[in-house]
């Protein structure tokens, strides 16, 4: 009878699992633009054709490029507060069974979203290479402006947890975008408004192979495969004063929260002074945040590296609602960094639990002599089976 020899692998016992290589071992990234439309900005709201995204393996998010062109201008073109990333009045992402994964939410709000929630290596899309926002006459292109935002779907690049299955024609992701209208975007309109084209690039992952190039078994999915991240805003009325207050509709597992105040006409700058200070956050009960403004602020420069210029030597001091800068209002707070300093560093052990009986209570005292209304950008994560295991792995 022939024996195993040293060189020769023992088999392997009958009911053994496979070892298999991880995902992204085995897959190859991919991305494709399929989609391009033009319009002209008009005094009225107007939806754009919903794009259906092409079947192509797993989704990790989509790329939206918006380009609008004057021409012959002669106006001292301004832009509103939230301009030009508000020319998107409205956008919704949803999965094939046509329920929302991100939104209803405005351009402005998916800016913050790409700003704080961690997805790339530099999060603020004034400092791309390709986003501008003319004013004045401009050489007659004032008012013309580009950016480009991401719907992101993906959790973490480094072992595509998030990215969900895309393999039917025939039940699509659909994103379903509506553009503002022109006085929503531009505080002084230009001579003629410009023409606003839209493109989408979707990016995410071939289906690997069965097994690499030695044959070692390769894993078919991200892990935790149909694990889910949510993006949703919620809105609340504040009355000038103390409140107390509890956060609703809150389940899952929250990668993070952020807060942004606005007075009565929508103006951001009145958070930098009536945002309360401190602001005390209680989760079932125990008190697990009490923060003063101010510190608050700083901790926003420290963990999104806000505030100083990038040329060389940081010297220059950069100023909210610039590139770099911080955003008047804007206050975050999130649970995406417990393996590295940097925004998204994340093991995912980190978010915090809720269920619809979860108590997240605000208090604190609004500033001035005015009613405002806080928005809450929720970012959740809802994994496979409702277990967190499948994407921490402990």
């Amino acid at each position: 009878m022939a024996t195993a020899t040293a060189t020769q692998k023992p088999a392997a016992k009958k009911g053994t699992p496979v070892t298999r290589r991880p995902f992204v071992a085995g897959t190859r990234e991919v991305d494709r633009a399929y989609y391009d439309t033009t319009v002209a900005l008009t005094a009225a709201t107007q939806q754009l054709p919903v794009f259906d995204v092409p079947a192509s393996g797993f989704v990790a998010g989509i790329y939206i490029l918006v380009e609008a062109t004057t021409a012959a201008n002669v106006a001292v073109v301004t832009y509103g507060a939230n301009g030009p990333f508000n020319v998107i009045d409205t956008i919704r992402l949803n999965d094939v069974q046509n329920q929302p994964i991100i939104g209803p939410i405005d351009g402005w709000d998916l800016y913050v979203i790409n700003k704080y929630g961690g997805y790339g290596n530099r999060n603020d899309p004034k400092l791309y290479s390709e986003y501008f926002a003319l004013t004045g006459a401009g050489a007659g292109l004032g008012g013309s402006f580009a950016f480009t935002l991401r719907l992101p779907i993906e959790i973490a690049r480094r072992d595509a947890v998030g990215s969900l299955p895309n393999k039917n024609n025939a039940a699509t992701f659909k994103v379903d975008l509506t553009l503002a209208a022109d006085a929503t975007v531009y505080g002084v309109l230009p001579t003629a408004n410009p023409n606003v084209r839209v493109r989408y690039q979707m990016y995410g992952y071939d289906d690997p192979s069965a097994t690499d190039m030695k044959g070692n078994a390769v894993s078919q999915n991200p892990p935790g495969v149909n694990t889910t991240q949510y993006w949703q805003k919620q809105s609340y009325v504040m009355n000038a004063g103390a409140f107390n207050m509890r956060l609703q509709g809150l389940d899952s597992l929250i990668r993070g929260m952020v807060f942004t105040y606005v007075d009565s006409v929508g103006g951001r700058a009145t958070g930098e002074t009536v945002f309360p200070d401190p602001l005390t956050i209680k989760y079932e009960g125990k008190e697990v945040v009490n923060r003063l403004r101010t510190v608050w602020r700083q901790m926003t420069c420290e963990t999104y590296d806000l505030g100083r210029a990038h040329g060389g030597v940081m010297t220059a001091v950069v100023a909210n609602e610039t590139a770099g800068g911080r955003d008047n209002g804007v206050y975050p707070w999130m649970f995406h960094r417990d393996f590295t300093p940097a925004p998204g560093g994340e093991t995912r052990l980190g978010y915090l639990p809720v269920s619809s009986a979860t108590s997240i209570e605000l208090s604190g005292t609004i500033g001035g002599a005015t009613a405002g209304t806080l928005f809450v950008l929720v970012n959740k994560i809802i994994p496979a089976g409702g277990n967190p295991m499948v994407i921490t792995g402990r």
